[in-house]
C-alpha cells in the first residue's frame, strides 16, 4: 500500500497518509518532522518512485527553520529533509534509483509524444468502452455512479469465485486482471485501462472476459461486450497508442 508524506496548509503538521488512514508524526516544534520519522518514512516506501507536493506554507518554514537535527536536500530546487547519515547537502535519501527515475523520464517523453489532451481523452474512451462492455455482458459496475478513467471493478456473477475467474483468465487466456480485496475478495474483478493501453488492448480483453463467463457455464452471448467495446472505441477514433 502506497504511503504519502503530507503537510498542513500552513506546514504546522505533518503525517504520513495511508489508504484511508492519517498518521500524525511527531514535530520539531518548528512544524517539520523529526529527521528519524522522516527517515522511517522513506524505509517504509523506498521501493517505487514518489512524487511530493508541498504548499508553499512549507516551503517557507522549511526556508526559515531547516531541519532541526540534519543537512537538507534539494529536490526541484526546494529543501526537504534529508537524515543526518548522508552527510551533505544535495545527497540523496538513499541509493539512487537510475531505472526508475530513466523509467519515468521515457514515460513522460511517450505522454509529451502522444500529447496530453489526446492521453486523458484516450482514457476516459478505453474507460466508458470498458463499462459498456460489461454492461451488455449483464455485469454489474462496482461503482457505475463514481466510476474511474483508470480502473473499471466489476462484480463477477452470483456463484462465481471471483478468485478462480481472474486466475482462469490468467491461465487460459494470458491476461492479468486484479480481483477484489477485503470485503470485496473473491466477488470483484478489476480491469485496468490506464497507461500504455489501447482500444485493441481493451477489445482483447472484453473478449476474454465473456470467453472465461462461458469457460465457468455462465450465460453469455459471445461477442456482445465487444460489439459494445468497439462502437464506442471507433466514435472515439480508435487508433494505435
Amino acid at each position: 500500500m502506497g504511503r504519502t508524506l503530507c503537510f498542513s496548509r500552513d506546514g504546522n503538521r505533518a503525517a504520513i497518509s495511508e489508504g484511508s488512514a492519517l498518521h500524525f508524526l511527531p514535530t520539531s516544534g518548528s512544524g517539520v518532522p523529526r529527521t528519524a520519522e522522516v527517515g522511517a518514512i522513506v524505509d517504509l516506501a523506498r521501493v517505487g518512485s514518489q512524487f511530493w507536493a508541498v504548499a508553499n506554507g512549507v516551503l517557507q518554514r522549511f526556508d526559515t527553520h531547516g531541519t532541526p537535527t540534519g543537512p537538507r536536500t534539494e529536490l526541484a530546487g526546494r529543501g526537504l529533509l534529508c537524515p543526518t547519515a548522508i552527510g551533505s547537502p544535495g545527497a540523496t535519501w538513499n541509493v539512487a534509483p537510475v531505472s526508475l527515475v530513466v523509467g519515468l523520464q521515457e514515460a513522460l517523453h511517450m505522454i509529451l509524444d502522444e500529447g496530453l489532451h489526446e492521453v486523458f481523452a484516450r482514457h476516459e474512451a478505453l474507460a466508458r468502452a470498458t463499462r459498456a462492455a460489461m454492461t451488455a455482458l449483464g455485469l454489474r459496475l462496482v461503482a457505475p455512479d463514481s466510476p474511474s478513467f483508470a480502473c473499471t471493478a466489476v462484480y463477477v456473477p452470483e456463484g462465481v469465485d471471483g478468485g478462480k475467474f481472474v486466475k482462469h483468465l490468467r491461465d487460459a487466456y494470458n491476461v492479468t486482471f486484479m480481483g477484489g480485496q477485503g470485503h470485496l475478495e473473491g466477488k470483484i474483478f478489476r480491469i485496468g485501462h490506464m497507461g500504455d493501453v489501447d482500444g485493441f488492448d481493451m477489445i482483447s480483453a472484453v473478449a476474454a472476459v465473456e470467453m472465461t463467463l462461458a469457460d465457468m457455464g455462465q450465460q453469455v452471448k459471445l461477442g456482445e461486450g465487444t460489439r459494445a467495446a468497439m462502437e464506442l472505441l471507433r466514435k472515439a477514433g480508435l487508433k494505435r497508442a
